[in-house]
Formats: structure tokens, sequence, C-alpha cells
């Protein structure tokens, strides 16, 4: 505790009046970007296994809520007191398998009684969720999952998918940048379902192929200045140096 009290002062200090020009500029949406570039890097390093280096990414994340705490302080809206003590209310009140008398013997039935919490909290606190436009889909999707609009099988995820695509080539004939964006946007919808179905997180399933991309297209470009050969055969190059 006493460490990470020097923490908080140490942030304190660094918007101080005598601080850092760049950290006493930064507001609640300038840090939005830097969240998630650090969020990204601490699942790189947890991806890879570096010990070390999650240990840095977690302090690098950690830093971004003092941030926060720090700048609502200043605004007169909440102190990091209040951001702990809403933590452990909260932590306490959906967990009743463990603080309360509800029973849960497997992840299933303790996600279960979560999600009962969280609808209660919800109607009670009126809470509002801030989440990316993936999570959303991927929440609205799980929705009427449950409720009998699901896919019977991964094959009808697939045959809806080139439907999809289909309609995006037809809208594309069109040249209306409304259908095109229309069509774009339900290839991205079908895409989620397909990681829902498949119990997979679409943003760490993006930021996988993304890294993937880099590492094929740094590879392709290394192989294009030393060998005469043409775009294909580089790629095809790279991606088999890089598998």
């Amino acid at each position: 505790m006493k460490n990470f009290d020097e923490l908080v002062e140490i942030v304190k200090r660094l918007r101080s009046e005598d601080g850092c020009p760049w950290d006493k500029e930064q507001t609640l949406n300038s840090l939005r970007g830097h969240i998630l570039e650090e969020a990204y890097e601490l699942i790189d390093a947890i991806d890879n296994n570096d010990v070390d280096n999650i240990k840095e990414e977690a302090g690098d994340l950690l830093l971004q809520v003092l941030f926060i705490a720090n700048i609502s302080e200043e605004k007169e809206l909440f102190n990091l007191k209040n951001i702990i003590g809403s933590l452990i209310f909260k932590l306490i009140e959906r967990h009743p398998h463990v603080f309360g008398n509800e029973n849960a013997s497997t992840p299933e039935e303790a996600k279960k009684i979560w999600d009962n919490q969280k609808n209660i909290n919800k109607k009670v606190y009126n809470y509002d969720e801030i989440e990316s436009s993936s999570k959303r889909a991927l929440k609205v999707s799980s929705s009427y999952a449950k409720k009998g609009l699901e896919f019977q099988s991964k094959q009808e995820l697939i045959n809806k998918l080139k439907e999809e695509i289909e309609e995006y080539e037809t809208a594309l004939v069109k040249g209306s940048i409304n259908d095109i964006e229309n069509e774009v946007g339900d290839i991205l919808f079908t895409c989620i379902n397909i990681c829902r179905f498949e119990r997979l997180n679409p943003d760490i399933a993006l930021n996988s192929s993304t890294k993937k991309f880099i590492k094929r297209a740094n590879k392709f470009l290394d192989i294009k200045k030393s060998e005469n050969i043409n775009d294909d055969e580089a790629w095809n190059k790279a991606k088999l140096d890089t598998k």
C-alpha cells in the first residue's frame, strides 16, 4: 500500500502546475486512445507469455486508471476512493454465491448469477456502459440468439457470409455509398456472429490478425527489396516465412 500511495502522489505531481507539460494537457477524451493502446499491448504480452512485459504493460494500464481518477478529481466529478468503493460494492453485489447465500458450482452458473445481478443493478442504478461496436454487436447477437433467433449450424453462418458478400458486390455495382456501407456492416455483423458461435472474442481475433498482417507485410517488403520477383510470389513467400 505504501508503494501504491507513492504512485498516486507521483501521478498527481505529473499533473501539478510544475509537472509534465504533456501529462497536464491530457483529458478524459484524450486518454481514450491511450487506454485502448495499453490494453492491446497488455494482450500482446499475454499472448507472447512474456512475464516481464505483462508486468510492465499492466502497470501502464493502471496508470491510465490513475490519470482518469486524477482528472476527474480535478473536475470534482469523483476520485480514486470513489472508484475503489464502487468496485468493492459491485464485486460483493455480483458475487452472492461467494458473499451471500446463493450457490454456484461451475463457471457457467457463476456467470449466470453475475449477469442476473448486473441486470438488476442496471434497472436500479441505470448505469450506462461504454463499449466498442464489436462488443455491442456481440451482446445484441447473443441476446437474440437466446430468444430463438439463432443459426442452426456453422454451414448456415458460412452461407450467410457468402450472401452478404454477394450483396456487397451488388452494392458496388450500384455505386451507392450508403448501400455499400450497409452491406459492409452486414458482413462485419455476420463475422461477429461467427465469433460468437465459435466462442471467440472478436477484438482479440482481429488484433491477432492485424499483428499477423504486420509481420507478413514487413517480410513482404524485405523480400521485394532483396529479390526480383512479383508481388504475388513475394507475398506467398512472406506467408510461408511467417507461419
